[in-house]
């Protein structure tokens, strides 16, 4: 038998599938069709529900309409490819919203018929008439017809009637649906990144029911009641070669951030360009639900059902990122395990958009359920990315916030005894209101509440830090806990795999003559024993912190024994750390626990390393330890990193300020140890509790960063 050519053909059923099975959510079909009225250059739609109960469904745009042509070799055919071809509209230059060609299938999912009107400038109207019911299994596609006809119709645009509602449309569903549709359009605009749009009047979606405008005042409660509102301002850029920046620009906690490079994973180093993520843009209003200012009930309630984080892409918005029960950035899910970060960060504290702008449909591709995003590189970028932003931007909230410092820092006057004083005084202005008789009561009530107001701001400010340090404090000592346990099962267990370890590599070191395989052992064992030695003297520092009662310290010793034990830590990456500390002098310091100076000293150390590995020079570390005077002694850690910002200096006791960019947010908990913005608050802690001071000082010649440490000496008492 002689080859032939054949073809594919269609079974009509496959309509259904598009629209039914493709189309699953009521509101998701009518969207589509909004969608390409949007793409037509309408400036309003109007979604009519005819009858009651509701017989049928209109859609009427005012858009440019469509040519028999366009009708024809467009609408009427299956995926089409004239959106692609001609990705921006005529008129407005719209970034198309639709574009697989399919959409128009989503009348099949609300009704059993369609009756399409329509009429362009300067071209007659026509009437497209379809039975959906006809297009049953078993029938050839290209043998089902619609008919098409020539009509009388004065208005441009496009008229979509749909009859045999296959949903019920009670006020509910129209009020679902109308939320939804109202969702699609972006609530507040963002500077475009890329573009050029001629003037676009803008997009108007009406819903009407029986006449009569249908709405629902949580929109435009959203808008008026919420925005304004918001404690910060949070935005993101990415340009078109892939750099990304973050800002602040509200902030009512202090000063508003300029434009700052990120990457998700640059960590401590200088961020790179993204790979595949290009022109967008991204903003986020932050709100703290508890203890930063009054809001109503109303608001709260407002952020709970519709706070998030939604996409937009190409003018419409994707659903169904940013819906109360979706978690794309993992929100909810760092906010649960309180790990990264101990500030609000939850979904509901955000109401923020993303917009993308993808031309050519190839970056951010939507499913074709059209409910979400193919899960592709760009995607993740854009996870990892916005997460990270977010995360860094309210730590940095949280540190002009908080400002969880010591007790001192704070105000001296005890919580209890300010509530009794602002209650004391509300019942002191209530008698004067029912005793004032003259003109001049009024102003000074008024006066007398601003003053009222602001102290309960100041009492409620002081018991937020207070939870807050409860909260940090409890965070701390189960991670301490958790360390200490992990370090001591880690030290046992290498003691036996020690002994077993050094008879292998003795053997295998002895039996093979290939010197790669030789140097493979020696880095093992070079490892196991850095391991080993870390472990060690991590043991013996929280043994030491075991014993109840503090007593004199020498701080030589200290500085002597931390040396000995990270040099194992420190030499593999090239990193020398010299001592400079008196012969005779052991330097005793008021009684403490030698585990506190030994945290300090590992704090500064690890800081050290990041800045060093950052600073690219040098790598050395210098550790100066002597007296300030008879009744002072003084640590000096310097290094040649790449230092600290003046304007950083001030306030980088604070907690949770970090020069660090965070990691997104389902990353590992180990990226999280790191560049929290806690260890320099806990090691200023515990300076000042046994009465010191740390600051930044003028760093010696040939250095960088100088930390400065401050502590009595014996016999000087504290203070």
């Amino acid at each position: 038998m002689a080859p032939k050519k054949v073809s594919f053909s269609a079974d009509a059923s496959v309509i259904a599938r598009l629209g039914r099975e493709l189309v699953g959510k009521q509101e998701t079909a009518l969207t589509e069709l909004i969608k390409n009225a949007y793409d037509a250059d309408a400036t309003q739609v109007d979604v009519v529900l005819i009858g009651q109960p509701p017989a049928a469904l209109e859609i009427r745009d005012n858009g440019s309409g469509m040519t028999s042509d366009e009708l024809v070799n467009g609408f009427l055919r299956i995926a089409s490819t004239g959106k692609i071809d001609r990705p921006r509209s005529d008129k407005y230059r719209r970034v198309r919203a639709g574009r697989k060609g399919i959409g128009r299938f989503s009348s099949e999912r609300l009704g059993t018929s369609l009756v399409l009107s329509t009429k362009s400038r300067g071209s007659a109207g026509l009437r497209l008439q379809v039975n959906w019911n006809e297009f049953k299994p078993g029938a050839q596609l290209s043998d089902v017809k619609a008919e098409l006809e020539q009509t009388d119709l004065k208005r441009v645009g496009t008229t979509l009637r749909i009859d045999g509602l296959r949903d019920s449309w009670s006020e509910d569903q129209f009020r679902r649906c109308l939320q939804n549709v109202m969702g699609l359009l972006q609530p507040f605009p963002i500077a475009r990144v890329a573009g050029d749009r001629r003037a676009d009047p803008g997009f108007q979606v009406r819903f009407l029911r029986e006449g009569e405008l249908f709405e629902d005042t949580t929109i435009s409660d959203l808008q008026s009641e919420v925005l304004s509102l918001a404690h910060a301002i949070i935005e993101v850029r990415v340009n078109d070669k892939g750099v990304a920046e973050w800002r602040i620009t509200k902030n009512r906690f202090g000063a508003t951030r300029s434009w700052k490079q990120i990457h998700h994973d640059a960590g401590d180093k200088k961020p790179r360009p993204y790979e595949y993520l290009r022109n967008l843009a991204a903003k986020a209003h932050y709100f703290i639900l508890q203890g930063a200012g009054v809001l109503s009930a109303r608001v709260r309630q407002l952020l709970s059902e519709r706070g998030g984080i939604r996409i937009y892409r190409n003018g419409f918005r994707v659903v169904p990122y940013g819906d109360p029960d979706d978690d794309w950035l993992g929100l909810d899910f760092i906010y649960s395990r309180r790990a990264e970060t101990l500030a609000p960060i939850a979904n509901r504290n955000f109401f923020g958009v993303v917009e993308l702008d993808d031309l050519n449909g190839d970056r951010f591709e939507e499913r074709t359920s059209r409910e979400g995003l193919i899960d592709n590189p760009e995607f993740r970028e854009l996870q990892s990315l916005l997460s990270s932003v977010l995360i860094t931007a309210i730590n940095a909230i949280a540190a002009d916030r908080g400002r969880v410092g010591a007790a001192s820092e704070r105000k001296t006057k005890p919580r209890d005894r300010a509530a009794g004083e602002v209650r004391k005084r509300v019942i002191d202005l209530i008698e004067k209101v029912e005793g004032a008789g003259d003109d001049s009561a009024p102003a000074e009530i008024r006066q007398e509440l601003e003053h009222i107001e602001q102290d309960l701001r100041d009492v409620e400010a002081d018991a937020s830090a207070h939870v807050q340090e409860v909260e940090m404090l409890r965070f701390l000592a189960s991670i301490g806990m958790a360390s200490a346990e992990f370090t001591h099962e880690i030290r046992v267990t290498f003691q036996s795999f020690g002994l077993d370890m050094d008879r292998v590599l003795a053997f295998v070191g002895g039996a093979t003559r290939d010197q790669n395989l030789k140097k493979t052992i020696a880095r093992v064992d070079s490892a196991r024993r850095r391991i080993e030695a870390f472990t060690g003297y991590f043991n013996d520092t929280m043994a030491s912190r075991n014993l109840r009662e503090r007593s004199s310290v020498s701080l030589k010793k200290v500085v002597v024994d931390f040396v000995q034990g990270m040099n194992s830590i420190v030499v593999p990456q090239r990193i020398s750390i010299e001592v400079a500390a008196p012969e005779m002098d052991p330097l005793f310091a008021v009684p403490m626990h030698e585990a506190e100076l030994s945290s300090i000293l590992l704090n500064l150390l690890t800081n050290s390393i990041k800045a060093i590995k950052r600073g690219g020079g040098d790598r050395k570390i210098l550790i100066e330890a002597g007296r300030q005077s008879s009744q002072k002694l003084v640590i000096r850690f310097s290094d040649t990193g790449d230092g600290v910002e003046q304007s950083l200096k001030s306030r980088i006791f604070d907690a949770f300020v970090t020069i660090q960019d965070a990691p997104p947010s389902f990353s590992p908990e180990r990226r999280f140890a790191v560049g929290t913005g806690i260890g320099l608050w806990i090691v200023k802690q515990i300076v000042e509790n046994f009465g010191g001071q740390i600051g930044v000082s003028e760093p010696p010649s040939g250095y960088s960063t100088c930390f400065e440490v401050v502590i009595p000496a014996e016999g000087a008492g504290r203070g």
